[in-house]
């Protein structure tokens, strides 16, 4: 019996080995130091989180037709990475869009808002002190990794009975949307 029992676990124990799969998984081990280098900024903008903005432009949505208006929107997001000892301050500037050249250059302007605390920051770039605005100030604090993103909306509204609609070209539009860094003592 002993040896039946030793023949049958023996027998049990090849067959199982025979069947058992090789599987394995790889993961990435990362170790990131940058909270400890005296200064790294990494910024810019991007269509979401985790989808970058191909070749330094970014679409308007289709233009909707409404009662009073043409309008379209744009979403991005504004995002930074900081380490200094030093205060570093981000501003976001707007440009009107642009058609042509010369006398038969065509303008449409624009605003782009964003949600800062409990309220709404608006650009517009038909105000000149209205085109700029701060968007983030890093306090410089040594080792300290400042990193996060703004989610930020554009409008462009033309209402038809206005000269821009009546002037409007049926063709692209080009704007600059720029993120501006300053740093402060060094």
């Amino acid at each position: 019996m002993k040896r039946r029992f030793c023949l049958i676990f023996i027998l049990v124990s090849v067959l199982m080995t025979s069947f058992a799969v090789d599987s394995e998984k790889n993961y990435e081990v990362k170790f990131d130091t940058r909270q400890y280098a005296p200064f790294y900024l990494d910024f810019g903008f991007r269509k979401s989180g985790s989808e970058a903005i191909e070749n330094g432009e970014v679409d308007f949505s289709s233009m909707t037709l409404g009662e009073d208006q043409a309008s379209a929107v744009l979403q991005l997001e504004a995002y930074w990475n900081i380490i200094s000892d030093k205060k570093i301050e981000l501003s976001l500037e707007i440009g009107a869009l642009v058609n042509g050249e010369g006398e038969s250059r065509k303008e449409l302007d624009w605003t782009l808002e964003w949600t800062e605390g409990s309220g709404r920051i608006v650009l517009d770039s038909s105000v000149d002190d209205k085109k700029t605005a701060v968007i983030h100030t890093h306090q410089g604090q040594q080792y300290d990794y400042d990193q996060d993103s703004v989610a930020l909306r554009g409008y462009v509204n033309v209402e038809y009975g206005s000269d821009d609609f009546k002037n409007m070209a049926l063709d692209t539009y080009r704007g600059t949307l720029t993120l501006k860094v300053t740093s402060y003592g060094g």
